[in-house]
């Protein structure tokens, strides 16, 4: 190997008389001293370019002219900008292939960048720095509402916007909620809830701790006040499903939707809204063939209405959210559910729910169905009439307490606080007129008598009359 860089050394200094042989790469041993002023070095044959010199920053700056009598083009100038003692200078180091100057004189013209090699990779894989900054055991003052808490814990679940919009006076913007709701989990008030398989812009899920329950205890102890809220209600929030969060998220919506509502007539108030229908000290159960069974709604909402005559209770509004992941069969079973609960033990349950808030003689209820697509894969319509062709195979006494709306209805003018007061919900109640020729549909095998029935309930479906879910002011 040495004897192959002499000879090669050698060939270049006969080819370019004093010509001076390239060394090591300056990179390679740190020296990144520049060439002296008025030295020279020239290049090797005309077949090989001239490797230029690399200035202190790594960076290429080449210039190349026309040579005289048409030559080839082998001129090249290098600029390395050095600083010393304050004072910049400029060497300028010249050199001509084969050492022909007659007629050709190197001139400056359009520098551009060149690819960068091998040698210059390492400065850019400098790490940038990092300012560490110790962390903060002990929190600022932060001034928060209850409120605020209560609410997460009512809803069981919530998001960021749903937070803003029921309190917009103390969360004015959307910002300054992600910031309060960020603030609020640091200090271990709210937690996020684990959501797996979600999009990069799925929002965060908080829920109530039992850090933050305790502290709505002690904040109604000093009322004077009582309040009933287990710590193990985040117990809940683990092992969730994607699919149970949106449920849960959906929920929140038309909780959401409820509140505004009241809060935009005088004459309506929410009583009492109920979100854990799973405890079991709030179980409906009913007795059929010799077992205990339980009835599960997904919310239940009181409402009263205020008129000259006095104060008067709405009926309770049970709430089913399909949002397209059961099948038909397990849908005809929840409603099966109801069947049995209405004729057992509903009237009892009815009775000493009233009794509590003063009408004990009052025994009615509604189920609100609110029908969706999660997937997309049919319509909210679509799923709308497979609705209303199980309830229409309700007995009397039940189908007539069912309403009907889809979530795209709901979502039809989301600037309105009125939602639910307009014109957008389908009672089981007027389809009395269709039960005669639904029930004249000649049977069928397999999907075809469910098919015509299908075909039957959605041309009639436009043609009912479509109710406000409160009475009108």
């Amino acid at each position: 190997m040495r004897e192959g860089a002499a000879n090669g050394t050698k060939t270049a200094r006969e080819a370019n008389g004093d010509g001076v042989a390239l060394g090591a790469h300056p990179h390679s041993e740190g020296d990144r001293r520049a060439l002296p002023q008025g030295g020279s070095r020239r290049s090797g044959l005309e077949s090989s370019p001239p490797k230029p010199r690399r200035s202190s920053s790594g960076r290429l700056r080449t210039a190349s002219g026309k040579p005289a009598n048409g030559g080839p083009a082998a001129t090249a100038t290098l600029e390395t900008a050095t600083r010393e003692n304050g004072d910049h200078r400029v060497n300028r180091d010249t050199a001509s292939a084969g050492g022909a100057t007659a007629g050709g004189t190197a001139r400056e013209g359009e520098r551009g960048r060149e690819a960068r090699t091998g040698w210059e990779l390492r400065e850019l894989i400098r790490p940038l720095p990092v300012r560490r900054q110790a962390a903060s055991t002990r929190h600022k003052p932060h001034q928060f509402d209850p409120a605020l808490i209560e609410w997460v814990y009512g809803s069981r679940f919530a998001i960021t916007s749903q937070l803003q919009r029921r309190f917009p006076e103390r969360l004015p913007s959307h910002r300054t909620a992600q910031r309060h709701v960020q603030r609020l989990v640091q200090m271990g008030l709210l937690a996020p809830a684990p959501v797996r398989s979600t999009g990069p812009h799925f929002p965060i899920v908080v829920y109530a701790t039992g850090k933050g329950i305790n502290l709505l205890r002690d904040t109604y102890r000093k009322y004077g006040k009582d309040w009933d809220g287990p710590r193990t209600e985040d117990g809940k929030a683990h092992g969730l499903a994607l699919d149970s969060i949106l449920h849960e998220i959906l929920i929140t919506e038309f909780d959401l939707a409820v509140q505004q509502t009241v809060d935009a007539r005088d004459d309506l108030r929410l009583v009492s809204r109920e979100r854990r229908y799973f405890r079991r000290d709030r179980r409906l159960t009913y007795h059929w063939r010799g077992s205990t069974h339980r009835l599960v709604p997904d919310a239940g909402y009181l409402t009263a209405v205020r008129s000259d005559a006095g104060r008067q209770l709405l009926p309770l509004m049970l709430l089913e959210m399909e949002n397209g992941t059961h099948s038909m069969a397990k849908l005809r079973r929840k409603l099966q559910s109801y069947q049995r609960w209405t004729e057992g033990s509903a009237a009892d349950w009815l009775s000493r729910f009233y009794h509590h808030y003063g009408e004990p003689q009052k025994r009615s209820f509604r189920i609100l169905l609110v029908a969706h697509d999660k997937h997309g894969t049919v319509s909210d319509e679509r799923r709308l009439v497979d609705l209303l062709i199980l309830t229409l195979e309700l007995p009397a006494n039940l189908r007539d307490s069912v309403w009907l709306t889809t979530a795209d209805d709901l979502l039809a003018d989301r600037s309105s606080a009125e939602t639910l007061d307009q014109a957008v919900w389908l009672r089981a109640k007027d389809c009395r007129s269709l039960l005669t020729e639904y029930r004249s549909i000649p049977p069928g095998r397999g999907q075809s008598q469910y098919a015509r029935r299908r075909q039957f309930v959605r041309g009639r479906i436009s043609s009912l009359p479509k109710r406000g879910l409160f009475p009108n002011a």
